[in-house]
């Protein structure tokens, strides 16, 4: 990481650090939905969002902290690593769920 920001010093510009969102306009009565186009406004919406990236990384050791003494640590194991796979499957059966009734969603 070091060695990417010692790289963008010599290599970047300022203009990378832009929003890289673009203009809406008229989706709200005719104004700009995004009107910031400053750098100061994209460091301030970066600031703003990274709270929420930060919410859930620490439930799975403070649950392991408080867990039973005789928990099955295998068996917590496999029902951590089988929840992304189920939340994908769910997902993607509802996917294709709507793909056969409404072929024009998908």
């Amino acid at each position: 990481m070091l060695l990417a920001m010692g790289v963008s010093l010599f290599t970047g510009s300022p203009d990378n650090a832009m929003p890289v969102f673009s203009q809406v306009t008229g989706a709200g009565g005719g104004k700009a939905a995004t009107e910031s186009t400053s750098l100061f406004a994209g460091i301030v919406s970066v600031l703003v969002l990274t709270p929420f990236f930060y919410a859930g990384f620490d439930t799975i050791p403070q649950q392991a902290e408080e867990a039973a003494e005789g928990l099955n640590w295998n068996k917590f194991g496999k029902i951590i690593s089988l929840g992304p796979a189920g939340r994908w499957r769910l997902l993607h059966g509802l996917h294709l769920l709507v793909h056969r009734h409404h072929p024009r969603l998908a």
